[in-house]
C-alpha cells in the first residue's frame, strides 16, 4: 500500500509552528520529520537538531523533549492496536454467527445458507490466523493523518514506518548521554520503558547486531523462525543480559514490533536454512565488533 506526500513548500525549520502557548508541538515536530523530503532521510539527525532548538530556545531538557516525541508514536501504536481489537471482535462475532447458524446475509450470491455460512467460518478463520503473528505490523491497518497540520498530509502511516520514526526518536536520544540524562522511570511510563528497553535484554551494545541483522533481512513479526533462530544465537554466544529468558525475549518482540504471541516454537538448528542464518549472524558480528560491556 503506497504513501503518498504532498509537497511542503514552507521553510523546513518553523519553530514557532511548534510550539503552543509556550508548549512543544510534538506532533508537528515528528510529522514534519518523517514527511519533509528534507528531513526524512536523516531522521536521527533531525530529532537531536530539534532537541537542539528546543534546549537552546525553550530550555527543554532532553528526558522531556524527546518523551514528548515517543508518546506521539506510543499513541498512534495505541490506535492501531485499537483497530486491530475491532477488526477481531467483528470477526469473531460473523463467525460465531455462522458456526451457530444464527447469521444473515443481504446477498446470497446464488449459494445455500450452509454454503455461505461455511465460506463465512474459512473466511474468519483464515484473517483471525494471519492476525495472530503480528496485528500491527499488517498493512491492512494504518494511521490516517488527514486531520494533521493544516490537512497538508493527505496520506497514512503503516507499523514499520512508526518503528522507523521510534528508532529515530531513540537514537537521536542516545547521542545526548554524555550528559547521563536517562528518561524518568514510573510503572505506568511506557516512553520510558521504551528508550531504556534495550539494556534490560542486551548486553553492552549487542542489540546493534539484532537491529542490523532484522534490517539487513527484512524480518518482521511474521518471521517466526528467524526470530527463534535470533534468540538461540544470542543465548549461546550470551549477548543477553543474565537473566533473560524466553518469555522476557517476547515480551521484548512485542513492544519492539508488535509480535503479540506468547509463544515461539523451538526451531532444529543444523537444518540447511538456519546454518545459512548462523553464518550470516556470525559474519556480521565480526563485522560490527560487538562488545559486552
Amino acid at each position: 500500500m503506497g504513501v503518498g506526500v504532498q509537497k511542503d513548500k514552507r521553510p523546513v525549520r518553523q519553530v514557532k509552528s511548534k510550539i503552543i502557548k509556550d508548549k512543544m508541538n510534538y506532533l508537528e515536530i515528528v510529522v514534519q520529520g518523517y514527511f519533509n523530503e528534507n528531513n526524512k532521510d536523516f531522521l536521527e539527525k533531525y530529532f537531536f537538531r530539534e532537541f537542539k532548538i528546543a534546549e537552546k530556545e525553550q530550555f527543554y531538557e532532553a528526558n522531556e523533549f524527546f518523551n514528548g516525541c515517543l508518546k506521539v508514536i506510543t499513541g498512534w501504536e495505541k490506535n492501531l492496536q485499537d483497530q486491530v481489537s475491532k477488526r477481531k471482535n467483528e470477526l469473531y462475532l460473523m463467525l460465531n454467527g455462522a458456526k451457530n447458524g444464527t447469521l444473515s446475509y443481504d446477498n446470497m450470491d446464488g449459494k445455500t445458507i450452509d454454503r455461505k455460512w461455511r465460506e463465512t467460518i474459512e473466511c474468519c478463520e483464515q484473517e483471525l490466523k494471519d492476525l495472530r503473528p503480528g496485528g500491527i505490523v499488517s498493512r491492512s491497518f494504518n494511521i490516517k493523518l488527514y486531520s494533521l497540520p493544516n490537512g497538508r498530509f493527505a496520506h497514512h502511516l503503516v507499523h514499520f514506518e512508526l518503528l522507523q520514526i521510534k528508532h529515530a526518536i531513540i537514537a537521536a536520544f542516545k547521542k545526548t548521554s554524555m550528559k547521563n540524562e536517562t528518561l524518568p522511570p514510573g510503572p505506568k511510563s511506557k516512553t520510558a520503558v521504551e528508550v531504556n528497553l534495550f539494556n534490560d535484554y542486551f548486553k553492552g551494545n549487542a542489540f546493534i547486531l539484532f537491529k542490523k541483522y532484522i534490517d539487513d533481512n527484512n524480518i518482521d513479526a511474521t518471521c517466526r523462525t528467524a526470530l527463534r533462530v535470533l534468540f538461540e544465537l544470542f543465548k549461546e554466544q550470551k549477548l543477553f543480559t543474565d537473566t533473560c529468558e524466553l518469555k522476557h525475549y517476547l515480551k521484548f518482540l512485542s513492544k519492539y514490533m508488535g509480535y503479540n504471541s506468547l509463544e515461539l516454537k523451538k526451531v532444529e538448528m543444523n537444518t540447511t536454512p538456519n546454518i545459512l542464518r548462523t553464518n550470516d549472524f556470525n559474519k556480521m558480528k565480526d563485522n560490527l565488533k560487538i562488545t559486552l560491556k
